[in-house]
């Protein structure tokens, strides 16, 4: 059983952040126990402030060889807008045996066991599992798994005490980040079923855990079970998981209403499917998505657009999946949204599951951050700054709202401030037809269509959010309607910045309300303005990057102006303070240039930034006038600042590209070979093999394969891995045959050999787990009147999730 929990990983303090409102008017539920994390059908709010939960998926277990390592996943998710990530503990990991480390478990530190290391790092900065994360042992277990057989309750309370009293310690209400914990997965309510969800409900109180349970549903949370706004047994927070196989999913917010209304709409897992596999592949996620973040593929998957290759992140495996889906997640109110899959090792993969988990995520398997983290990072900046976004509801969406029936608009506006969130894009969400058209808007200044020059226009599989009524800056500006996106905004000494975004080659048009603005477009050709009844109407074609600096009265603006990819070059990187959750504090500089900022702080007139590059990389840093000086990871630059107070500075990659090594010559070196099975011989001593010799089991559903003999590894305390069979029979002379039936599991498969002589090999498929075969037999292979040994080399077994015996 995998166990899912989430923490903080950055956080934005409203005093730091932003003008808008919180929609305090809204009563907040809470679990009683604890006021840090709160909740209304809007959003989660932690320490008081609303929060969007854009989280991603990463496995502690999937990473083992250096656990100093997560800290480089969680500074690269921590990086790219996530401010959150999800987290399973498997239990195999950490109870082998029922009674390991006495009945404690193995949480050694150091090792990839370590969860209170992974959690601290997390500080710094059922996921296709063997058995589903249930240790083999459990299988033998009499009766039924995952209801409330006193045998079940038995085998999982002790693994679930000692998670759950390390989680209990790191809650935010202890300084922590964990804010949330889940109880079970993709799980239906039945009269036994509640009795064994309540069983761990009561255990995490007992155990202290305070902060609010959660609960992930399938299909798209339609069932509702355990919503607290249905009747029964409940978690806290209701959540839903969807995998929209190339079409977006329009029935999340109707779902929502139907079953948890008074929770915030949360998708837990969200990603794609496989073409031809009904599994999920991604939990950020994000996963997993989680991450799993987590739009995920693995091998050659089909999306409705195209056929798609994770290798290259063609078609919907790319950045323009995150574009779509995830936009259209938040245009249905979703505020909780749950990206490294790194390695199944030591066999710990689902039979379907490849060695890698990668599936085109992120952070690829070896760690290495792709243009999607760039996308989640526009998006992530995005949503940490439109506080007003937490607030809204939505008001309606179709076809209507433009001025081509070919584009879909979804409304959201703030009832209390006015602000109003359009999500728009292509109708049919896998079109890639370049279309344009002008869109109705209403704001506080009445109805308009824009743009009032030009057009918007959609290339294909895209998507936008355009703002009306954003309220942004230390000064309260409002800009009434753009349509650019917004990347984020901050202030930064005296001036209020906002960094606006569209692909290259398009038009863009920024209306703000000023009072009597002044600025100098003269080193601008490819922007305009006009000025009328206290509104500043900005016109720009897209390309590069363009700062626009404007001045009204005491206040200064600094509207920047980027085409998307270069846009994907940008940061906005958290200032770290000194206080319990410092980590988790606002930006004060706005970076173009590195791949990835892992840190920046300012210490007196020095700005230190510590991240990667990919090669020589110019840097330029908006900062506060004081700061005069840039560090990269130690080093001192020789920096230029102008008088728009940019630094701009070269920065040197440490890493060189290794020369070829010379290898020897294979052809002529001398060899030596070994047989890799002795246990092929007939003579080999097998007295150490354990005897297969139980008559009954207690998987009363499965008779015994070979009469009265069990030949279930599981029931021999073999739960995985290659599995040896050795048999043997006295030969008259007189066999033909033999017959086997064996189940290795789905994708899985054996070799037979007589007497060392090899028989052939069968295997099963991602459907077929069991398989008959006739292994036809000559005198020549027998040994008349003498031992005569039959071997069987099990490969591939690990469990499935809902595991069955072998």
């Amino acid at each position: 059983m995998l166990w899912h929990f989430l923490g903080l990983l950055s956080y934005c303090f409203l005093s730091a952040c932003s003008a808008g409102a919180i929609n305090t008017h809204l009563k907040r539920n809470s679990t009683g126990l604890t006021d840090n994390v709160t909740w209304d059908p809007h959003s989660l709010s932690i320490l008081g402030q609303r929060v969007f939960v854009l989280s991603a998926e990463i496995h502690p277990w999937r990473l083992p060889g250096n656990p100093n390592l997560w800290t480089d996943i969680f500074q690269k998710v921590k990086a790219n807008g996530f401010n959150t990530v999800s987290f399973y503990v498997n239990w195999a990991t950490h109870f082998p045996t029922p009674t390991t480390n006495g009945s404690q478990g193995d949480f050694q530190p150091g090792t990839y066991r370590d969860i209170q290391g992974f959690i601290d790092a997390a500080k710094d900065a059922d996921g296709e599992t063997t058995g589903g994360g249930f240790p083999g042992w459990v299988g033998n277990i009499a009766g039924n798994l995952r209801d409330n057989n006193a045998a079940y309750q038995q085998a999982w309370t002790p693994y679930l005490t000692v998670i759950s009293k390390i989680i209990a310690k790191n809650q935010i209400t202890n300084g922590g980040p964990i804010i949330l914990v889940q109880a079970e997965n993709e799980y239906s309510a039945s009269t036994s079923h509640n009795i064994y969800m309540q069983d761990i409900i009561n255990l995490y109180r007992a155990s202290g855990i305070v902060v609010p349970i959660t609960f992930n549903d399938q299909h798209g949370g339609a069932a509702g079970n355990f919503s607290p706004d249905k009747a029964g047994t409940h978690v806290d927070i209701y959540c839903g998981d969807s995998y929209p196989a190339g079409q977006v999913q329009a029935v999340y917010y109707s779902n929502h209403l139907a079953a948890a209304p008074t929770d915030p709409l949360c998708l837990a897992e969200e990603g794609h499917y496989w073409a031809g596999d009904p599994h999920r592949l991604e939990e950020l996620d994000m996963r997993k998505y989680v991450s799993e973040q987590i739009s995920t593929l693995r091998g050659l998957l089909r999306t409705g657009i195209q056929t798609v290759n994770p290798a290259t992140g063609s078609g919907q495996n790319n950045a323009d999946y995150e574009n779509i889906f995830y936009k259209e997640n938040y245009a249905q109110t979703t505020t909780i949204l749950m990206t490294f899959g790194g390695t199944n090792w030591g066999q710990t993969a689902e039979p379907t599951s490849y060695t890698s988990y990668d599936y085109g995520a992120g952070i690829g398997e070896s760690r290495i951050a792709t243009i999607k983290m760039n996308e989640m990072r526009l998006q992530g900046a995005f949503l940490r700054v439109a506080r007003d976004l937490l607030g809204a509801t939505l008001i309606a969406n179709g076809t209507n709202y433009t001025t081509s029936s070919l584009i879909h608009t979804a409304e959201l506006r703030n009832l209390q401030t006015g602000a109003a969130f359009y999500f728009v894009r292509h109708d049919q969400s896998t079109s890639t037809a370049l279309t344009t058209s002008r869109l109705n808007i209403t704001t506080s200044a009445g109805r308009l269509t824009v743009p009032n020059l030009g057009q918007l226009t959609f290339n294909g599989l895209d998507s936008k959010i355009l703002v009306t009524d954003f309220n942004f800056g230390r000064n309260g500006i409002n800009i009434l309607y753009s349509t650019a996106e917004i990347l984020t905004w901050t202030t930064i000494g005296s001036v209020d910045y906002v960094l606006l975004f569209a692909p290259a080659g398009q038009t863009g048009e920024t209306a703000i309300q000023l009072a009597k603005p002044t600025l100098d477009l003269s080193k601008l050709p490819n922007v305009s303005s006009r000025f009328s009844n206290g509104l500043l109407t900005l016109n720009y074609a897209v390309g590069g990057s363009q700062l626009v600096t404007i001045e009204d009265g005491n206040r200064t603006i600094g509207v920047v102006i980027l085409d998307k990819r270069t846009a994907y070059n940008w940061h906005a990187p958290i200032l770290a303070k000194q206080a319990t959750f410092g980590n988790y504090f606002s930006i004060g500089v706005l970076v173009n240039g590195p791949y990835l900022i892992r840190k920046a702080s300012i210490l007196n007139d020095t700005l230190s930034l510590t991240g990667d590059l990919n090669g020589t990389t110019t840097i330029q840093a908006i900062v506060p006038p004081s700061v005069t000086k840039l560090t990269w990871n130690s080093q001192t630059l020789s920096v230029s600042k102008n008088s728009s107070g940019i630094m701009t500075a070269t920065a040197q990659s440490l890493t060189h590209a290794p020369g070829i090594p010379t290898l020897p010559n294979l052809s002529t070196n001398k060899w030596k070979v070994t047989g890799s099975l002795p246990e092929l011989a007939p003579d080999f001593d097998d007295s150490e093999f354990v005897t297969a010799n139980l008559t009954s089991t207690n998987y009363t559903n499965l008779p015994p394969l070979a009469g009265d003999h069990v030949l279930y590894s599981q029931q021999y305390g073999f739960y995985g891995g290659n599995l040896l069979w050795r048999g043997h029979f006295n030969a008259t002379g007189q066999e033909t045959a033999i017959v086997t039936t064996v189940q290795s599991g789905f994708a899985g498969g054996y070799s037979a050999w007589i007497n060392g002589i090899f028989l052939g090999s069968s295997q099963g498929t991602p459907t077929v787990s069991l398989t008959t075969d006739t292994w036809n037999l000559s005198s020549s292979m027998l040994r008349v009147g003498q031992d005569n040994v039959f071997v069987i080399l099990q490969g591939g077994s690990s469990l499935p999730p809902h595991s069955g015996p072998r």
